[in-house]
């Protein structure tokens, strides 16, 4: 069952890139939204440090950037705050960092895809609604019903 109504996308979306799990928070899932920011931010972050802070930048690693860039913001920032940083050797788990950084962009732009699904084809979790009492069966009707069914068979 999917939502009739689903919300217009373009907000959702541009704020599910703009700060990582924002666009399920617009579309009301609080929960989903804080596994993705848990998700996203520290392994960016993490991936940031593993090189000495040099890793997210469109001058140094373009492909990379291009692969971190879904994260938003937080690339962003990445970009600008470490535009001058110079390294004087490599560290040893640089490359690394620099995987975990463009796997924490890949899994925004993953959520982000899922933010777009939801607001074009309705939330596939059906909402709760109040059970109407003409229709409602208690959960020993519906076991009366399958024991009838199979002494019938």
């Amino acid at each position: 069952m999917t939502n009739d109504n689903p919300p217009a996308p373009l907000a959702p979306i541009v704020l599910g890139w703009l700060v990582p799990g924002a666009g399920h928070l617009k579309l009301g899932r609080p929960w989903p939204a804080l596994f993705i920011a848990a998700a996203v931010i520290p392994l960016f972050v993490l991936g940031m440090f593993l090189t000495g802070w040099e890793n997210v930048s469109w001058t140094r690693h373009p492909f990379y950037f291009g692969l971190q860039a879904p994260a938003g913001l937080i690339a962003v920032a990445g970009e600008f705050l470490t535009r001058d940083v110079l390294l004087k050797s490599r560290l040893p788990n640089a490359s690394v960092g620099t995987l975990f950084s463009a796997v924490a962009g890949l899994l925004n732009l993953m959520a982000i895809a899922d933010v777009w699904a939801r607001t074009m084809r309705g939330d596939p979790i059906p909402e709760r609604a109040p059970a109407d009492e003409a229709s409602a069966a208690s959960p020993d009707q519906i076991a009366a019903e399958g024991h009838a069914e199979s002494a019938g068979a």
